[in-house]
């Protein structure tokens, strides 16, 4: 009778493995092959994390419109862009903090943001969650300051379940991204982009030729910044400072047609005369001047030609942050790229020159 039980618990054993060994295959899929399937940003989202042993002198931290500012190909051979497409400061704190454990500490940080992503948070879930750039314990801090400050925005209607799922690989998570890849193409383009990261040091939005030309005007009436993302932007600060790291804030232009009232000036330089008290090291920028719709793809994101002036600027204000060593192969692969896509007669020559110097 033992032997015959002991045979029936071994059969139902089996049965329930071959049942879900395709789970399980699924899951080290979906751990392991992330370029195979993800969609949007996710390879950017990734090379970021893949970083290690690096030995940059300065990182730039930001949104979107800071990567597609700042240009590592034209700033030096000791320059990492680690900004994403989306993020704020409250996911760039911890991503800081992963890349001073994983590399060399930098000596300088470049810190720009976009007004809105001072308090607005648009990915959380489905990009920095969804790709896993951030341990279990930074995204559980997250949300415990979340509700700690009830930031509604992280808060979202079933946020524990939608957190738990993602963190796990649920299938019901990553399914549409996989019912719409093809193995074989989305991996190649994933690779592609991931390619891009590489040559260009992280840098990758301002890889264009489009002008703003569309953008309507409009006036910019309130500068404002929400308590959960103060909190984040002190502390990304405050890390700089602790590591004696140079923190460079800068405001980033925007398209001609958007103009800032003197109220929104009004409260811009009250909160960083604030910011700017609390930790005396920090210097301060904001560019507009010197461009125009030719320099930008919408009324924010610098195309190619805006990225490149933008680069030379911050390279000439600040020339003792970055190196004059001689060009990489990675730098050189990147400056070709770049004059590949570009339509502008006169970025072209700059580039050619660029490529024909040391």
């Amino acid at each position: 009778m033992e032997t015959k039980t002991l045979r029936a618990f071994f059969k139902l054993l089996c049965k329930s493995l071959l049942v879900m060994l395709p789970l399980l295959i699924l899951q080290i899929y979906l751990r392991s092959c992330q370029l195979a399937y993800s969609d949007n940003e996710v390879p950017y989202y990734n090379w970021v994390k893949k970083l290690k042993g690096n030995g940059f002198d300065v990182v730039i931290i930001g949104d979107s419109t800071c990567n597609a500012a700042y240009l590592p190909n034209i700033l030096g051979e000791n320059v990492v862009n680690i900004s994403l497409g989306g993020v704020t400061p409250i996911e760039n704190y911890h991503l800081f903090q992963n890349y001073i454990k994983n590399n060399k500490k930098p000596k300088v940080c470049y810190i720009s943001y976009a007004d809105m992503h001072l308090q607005q948070i648009d990915y959380f879930y489905s990009r920095v969650l969804y790709s896993h750039i951030l341990t279990f314990s930074q995204e559980a801090e997250i949300l415990r300051q979340a509700q700690k400050f009830n930031e509604t925005l992280i808060l979202v209607d079933n946020w524990k379940e939608k957190w738990i799922s993602t963190f796990l690989y649920s299938p019901a998570v990553y399914q549409p991204a996989l019912m719409a890849s093809s193995f074989a193409e989305r991996l190649e383009h994933n690779r592609h982009m991931y390619h891009n990261a590489e040559i260009h040091l992280g840098s990758y939005i301002s890889r264009e030729n489009g002008e703003s030309w569309g953008v309507k005007p409009y006036t910019k009436n309130d500068f404002i910044v929400k308590p959960l993302f103060e909190f984040y932007y002190n502390r990304l600060i405050e890390l700089c400072m602790q590591e004696g790291i140079t923190v460079r804030l800068v405001k980033l232009p925007v398209s001609p047609p958007v103009t800032h009232s003197q109220k929104y000036k009004d409260e811009f330089n009250a909160f960083y005369a604030s910011l700017c008290s609390n930790y005396p090291r920090l210097t301060l920028d904001w560019f507009q001047d010197e461009f125009d719709q030719h320099d930008f793809a919408d009324w924010h994101h610098m195309n190619l030609v805006g990225a490149t002036r933008f680069s030379q600027l911050i390279r000439e204000r600040y020339h003792q942050d970055f190196s004059d060593a001689p060009k990489s192969q990675r730098t050189k692969e990147g400056l070709e790229d770049y004059l590949d896509i570009s339509s502008s007669p006169e970025l072209k020559e700059y580039l050619n020159q660029q490529l024909q110097s040391r």
